[in-house]
């Protein structure tokens, strides 16, 4: 509902509405924005990952629980990169030298769609199967189910029949096919945490945010 956005003029959130209908470039301003974006967020959960040995955790569950919370927002990034531009650099630590960054060369499509599914199975034993209303945004075991399928989705279907990729989508012995796909939507679906609303048009009232047709969703702040 916000892709094709409008109000005073035809042009508003015009970087939505070019990437809705396809029509990025290389140098537009949309394109820098969410690229960006998404390698802002990489850079945090890379400076997390970095910092959290030396924090002294007074309880080890909350601990793995953010740093699977990171694991799956580094992932939702380059899952973002991947299904725009496919070969990007993977940058999975935090370099001293801004040269580095400068230089740092593109992995195969294959090898981001790799790092990805291993940050959401890293993710999946340490976060919560549901979570109370103080803490909506906030992510589940779900989430991270349904990004893997969403994930093997796009690659079975673009990247393997369109780019011609044949390699499968594996990580140390787990295998995202179909069955892993269909198993993990299964889940979801009879997890009760979930159900499609009687009225579709519900699912995107502003005063009916964070439904129970939501697996996840990013929440708006104006706080900086």
């Amino acid at each position: 509902d916000d892709a094709f956005a409008g109000g005073s003029s035809p042009d508003d959130m015009y970087q939505w509405q070019i990437i809705e209908s396809n029509s990025m470039n290389g140098d537009g301003e949309a394109t820098s924005a969410l690229w960006n974006r998404c390698y802002s967020g990489i850079y945090r959960a890379n400076k997390y990952l970095q910092k959290e040995e030396g924090v002294n955790w007074e309880n080890e569950a909350t601990r793995n629980r953010m740093k699977a919370e990171v694991k799956f927002l580094r992932a939702y990034f380059y899952w973002d990169l991947a299904r725009h531009w496919g070969r990007v650099p993977l940058i999975l630590e935090v370099y001293s030298d801004v040269d580095k960054y400068k230089n740092a060369e593109q992995a195969t499509t294959t090898e981001v769609y790799k790092q990805v599914v291993s940050d959401l199975l890293a993710a999946l034993p340490d976060l919560p199967e549901s979570v109370p209303a103080t803490e909506k945004g906030r992510i589940t075991k779900y989430a991270a189910k349904t990004l893997l399928a969403r994930v093997y989705m796009l690659y079975s279907d673009f990247v393997q029949d369109v780019m011609g990729v044949t390699e499968e989508l594996s990580v140390d012995g787990t295998v995202i096919d179909e069955q892993y796909a269909a198993d993990a939507l299964e889940d979801v679906i009879t997890s009760g945490n979930y159900r499609l609303l009687d009225n579709y048009r519900d699912v995107f009232r502003w005063d009916n945010e964070n439904n129970d047709e939501v697996v996840f969703a990013w929440q708006y702040s104006d706080l900086w």
